[in-house]
């Protein structure tokens, strides 16, 4: 997006960089030219942002959402709105139209409320409980389980809860219907089987070791959008499915 040196947002755009990683570097890009109250590069790139989520579609469409918020904080205006912002050429915006990918308007685009370390730890906590009471009652069950059996239930019985759960229970386990949060996709749309069960082997392989478990909390912690490495790794958020943010643009 700019004439000097490689500019990294055009650089992602032009590789395979996925909706979310592009998504990181439009945050920063943001943050960096509202820090400086540079209007004319905010207002510039949210014009970008929004002639890629027009001509990507699907996920892409989080970006229409991050040009809103590039231009509200070029144009800010006195009803907590943003005000058409001009473009390069000194041009009015186009007025707000529907988000592309999006059934919602654009003076009624969600921005969600991400489920952080608490709550998410606690969710989890529960899911223990359950597994726990299911591994009882197959030992209930089959009282004569044999050691291999049930070494590998042990493995298996997560990763299955987990991938299940997340695939086909709206991205909810019971821990997370329980306090409301819930796993979603690229474009905050469910998530496949395929993209729940490597979610759910890349955390078990994580947290094999304590160094894996660690350096995954810590960046849960530490991305803005609470997203652990499991959750890069699969490309997946977790969101609070009550209470979601809601960003008004006229």
């Amino acid at each position: 997006m700019s004439t000097g040196s490689p500019d990294p947002i055009d650089e992602a755009l032009a590789g395979d960089a996925s909706a979310h990683d592009v998504l990181d570097l439009v945050d920063d890009a943001i943050e960096g030219a509202a820090g400086k109250a540079n209007s004319v590069t905010l207002a510039a790139l949210a014009d970008r942002l929004d002639a890629v989520a027009a001509e990507r579609g699907g996920e892409w469409h989080m970006l229409a959402i991050a040009a809103m918020r590039a231009r509200a904080l070029a144009t800010p205006s006195g009803k907590g709105g943003v005000a058409a912002a001009p473009d390069t050429a000194g041009r009015e915006a186009p007025p707000a139209a529907q988000l592309p990918g999006s059934t919602l308007p654009r003076d009624e685009a969600v921005q969600p409320a991400y489920g952080g370390w608490w709550v998410r730890t606690v969710a989890y906590l529960l899911d223990c409980v359950v597994l726990g009471s299911a591994s009882g009652l197959l030992a209930a069950i089959a009282p004569g389980i044999g050691d291999g059996v049930a070494g590998l239930l042990w493995v298996g019985l997560p990763l299955a809860y987990f991938a299940g759960m997340h695939a086909f229970h709206d991205g909810a386990t019971v821990g997370k219907a329980v306090f409301g949060i819930a796993v979603r996709g690229p474009d905050e749309s469910g998530v496949g089987f395929g993209r729940a069960a490597g979610r759910a082997v890349a955390t078990w392989v994580l947290w094999f070791t304590f160094i894996g478990g660690l350096v995954d909390t810590i960046m849960l912690g530490a991305d803005h959008r609470k997203r652990s490495l499991h959750d890069k790794i699969a490309g997946t958020v977790v969101v609070r499915t009550r209470g979601a943010r809601t960003t008004s643009v006229v």
